[in-house]
């Protein structure tokens, strides 16, 4: 079994963005990965919703995906696409 400190120190290292949130969506926290990939410090997420961080593209896709993991059902193989403003990936 890995101790606390093993698995904050796998949070903070492992190169991807990792996040908590509460049932409301909010940030409880986030590692730097997280941080640098919205462009903020991670000690600016705790309290901001997902969607108010997304652009309003990637917002309305991510929206369904949040509210099914609310309601506790699973969702399996999602994918999401950023699009510019002329619909091209």
């Amino acid at each position: 079994m890995h101790t606390y400190a093993e698995l904050k120190a796998i949070y903070n290292s492992v190169g991807v963005g990792l996040g908590f949130m509460g049932a409301d969506g909010r940030f409880t926290h986030a590692n730097d990965e997280l941080a640098e990939i919205t462009g903020r410090a991670a000690s600016e997420l705790p309290g901001r919703h997902l969607l108010a961080l997304l652009p309003a593209s990637l917002a309305e896709q991510v929206r369904p995906l949040l509210e099914r993991a609310r309601c506790g059902s699973p969702t399996v193989d999602a994918e999401i696409n950023e699009f510019d403003e002329s619909g091209q990936p």
